[in-house]
């Protein structure tokens, strides 16, 4: 697999100013309906919620506008998916067996997280492992979505999901982001040899 340089980890996630990304970036008679906006805060939380646990490696985070809930990727016991209602500003409650949580996955590598905020969606969560080669997808509730995992990729390197709820993934290998729905179709893809590989893929939800 390709180096792109040092890849960092935290024993913990440090939250700094948990805003809601809707509400701060789209105006506010848009589509996306009413929102949510946190105070600004710094907070560092592990597994647990508290500062007494850690995630145990590598963390990336996504938010769920609706539900105000709050998704993190940590190593704690294995790659894991957990999840935490944020509700409460301030507040990690996590989310246990009971709601699907945590959700084990393939090691990430370069990994992508993310979590369909498009309007009337059900929240579903879209994780890329490059370490598997693969793009998965699972409900609100943890379960493992019909179409998931997809493979063939040359290279995966991150991930995003937009605002029609399609998951973009950077294919490092084939120079291409590719595009896919949330029944795991392939929608396309755009070729970016000219500009290099994607990793790391962001995309404007609105």
């Amino acid at each position: 697999m390709p180096d792109r340089g040092p890849r960092r980890h935290s024993l913990r996630i440090c939250l700094i100013a948990v805003v809601a990304l809707a509400a701060a970036l789209l105006p506010a008679a848009s589509a996306w309906g009413a929102k949510v906006v946190y105070p600004s805060q710094t907070a560092q939380f592990g597994a647990d919620g508290t500062d007494s646990t850690t995630f145990g490696g590598t963390s990336q985070m996504t938010f769920n506008q609706a539900s105000h809930r709050l998704y993190a990727l940590g190593n704690s016991g294995g790659t894991k998916i957990f999840g935490f209602d944020v509700s409460t500003p301030g507040t990690y409650t996590p989310l246990g067996a009971g709601d699907g949580f945590p959700i084990s996955v393939a090691s990430p590598g370069i990994p992508g997280l993310s979590t369909d905020n498009s309007p009337g969606s059900a929240g579903n969560i879209y994780y890329v492992s490059e370490n598997s080669g693969s793009l998965y997808g699972f409900t609100s509730a943890g379960v493992g979505l019909s179409g998931f995992p997809v493979s063939g990729f040359g290279d995966p390197c991150g991930g995003a999901t937009d605002g029609e709820g399609n998951t973009w993934v950077g294919d490092y290998g084939a120079q291409r982001i590719k595009e896919y729905s949330s029944a795991g179709a392939s929608l396309g893809s755009v070729d970016v040899s000219r500009t290099g590989s994607p990793c790391a893929v962001g995309i404007d939800g609105g």
